[in-house]
């Protein structure tokens, strides 16, 4: 016995193991003996039990209970748990687990019972988890608040040298950094290779949304494009058009139409490597959400968005992608003249191409060609230097 708690093992008169039929059968009862050292005695009263799918088995030190011990302490106002597991044996040589599931399928399959994103009044998924980890959630008999700091953790068997940890979702899959804590301030998400330390820091998003990152940033993309709007959304762009700045209105593009034009800006690009000017991730969620609305579509039904034909035109706020450097696919014309590897290119007066420049002005060149184009018009890949 260690702090009132006892394990007993059951089973016939020679200890081979109960029929379940037997307990099935009926009420069944515990009644306990022990000696007190002058003879023994019967606890009282009888304990009720019944037959359970699974055992629950516990290490000395540790406890099943119903309920939080702290429930005054919790977010969700201390619902009651149907079943909890706590783990106070801190032996170097124990690991301490609470809960070991192992199945062919899933180890462990937990779902609340409301699934609505929500305790009570509010509406967020992160007020209504399936499991909750570290905090003030799980508390020990006896255990005091100033044992409650800590974190909660995930992690992989140590003992495996390639033990890994997967994340999955049909839709989509989201990280809070916070709960609605207003005595701190400052909730960041670190990755680290290694120990916990600033040395092994190698991802950092900040409180303001600031990311850094320890090493080189690669994307499958090949330039660096800017999101600005257009002049006309009604017109068709494709990729590979040459644009201009607008002639009618600020921070806006237009197809290009005329040679040799000192507006020339760069090219609609066919998959950028960074992205610049595309708001905050509030506002780009903000746009998506108008776009779907204006389809007619409800942006909370995931299966309708889910099947939406909305155009990443409508979803980025009627803006493209315009390649301001690196390399890209581009339209061209032989309108000056075959193109050759290495010829600066300015804009035609076939809409949307370009051409080879022979002598340019200041302000006209868009690019250099590194591909060559023999007669006729097509696509070259060129290096976006607007000059």
């Amino acid at each position: 016995m260690h702090n009132g708690i006892f394990s007993v093992a059951l089973g016939g008169e020679d200890m081979e193991p109960i029929e379940a039929g037997t307990l099935a059968s009926g009420p069944s009862y515990l009644r306990v003996w022990f000696d007190s050292g002058s003879g023994f005695q019967q606890l009282t009263p009888d304990q009720p039990f019944h037959a359970v799918p699974y055992a629950h088995t516990l290490v000395p030190g540790s406890a099943v209970i119903g309920e939080r011990r702290d429930a005054d302490n919790v977010t969700d106002g201390g619902f009651p748990a149907v079943f909890a597991a706590i783990n106070r044996n801190d032996a170097d040589d124990d690991p301490g687990f609470g809960i070991i599931a192992q199945s062919s399928n899933a180890g462990l399959y937990v779902d609340n019972l409301r699934g609505d994103g929500n305790f009570g009044p509010p509406e967020s998924p992160e007020q209504n988890p399936d499991i909750i980890l570290g905090g003030r959630y799980l508390s020990a008999p006896g255990q005091t608040d100033t044992d409650n700091q800590h974190a909660g953790v995930i992690a992989t068997e140590p003992s495996e040298s390639f033990s890994g940890m997967f994340l999955r979702s049909n839709y989509r899959l989201e990280l809070f950094k916070s709960y609605s804590n207003p005595n701190w301030s400052l909730p960041e998400l670190r990755v680290y290779h290694g120990p916990l330390d600033n040395d092994n820091l190698q991802l950092r998003l900040d409180n303001e949304g600031n990311l850094s990152i320890e090493g080189v940033y690669s994307s499958g993309g090949a330039d660096f494009a800017e999101r600005i709007a257009v002049e006309d959304p009604q017109v068709d762009y494709e990729v590979g058009d040459v644009l201009v700045i607008s002639a009618e209105q600020d921070r806006a593009v237009a197809l290009s139409t005329e040679p040799n034009s000192t507006r020339v800006i760069g090219v609609y690009s066919a998959n950028p490597g960074f992205v610049g000017g595309t708001g905050t991730a509030s506002e780009q969620v903000r746009r998506e959400r108008e776009a779907l609305e204006s389809a007619g579509i409800d942006p909370d039904d995931e299966a309708a968005v889910a099947s939406a034909r909305v155009t990443q035109f409508s979803l980025n706020g009627r803006k493209i992608d315009v390649a301001i450097a690196g390399i890209v696919p581009v339209k061209v014309t032989d309108e000056n003249g075959p193109i050759a590897r290495g010829d600066l290119l300015t804009t035609a007066s076939t809409p949307g191409h370009a051409m080879r420049s022979d002598n340019p002005q200041v302000g006209t060149v868009v690019g250099k060609a590194m591909g060559e184009l023999n007669e006729g018009s097509g696509y070259v890949e060129m290096f976006v230097m607007a000059q």
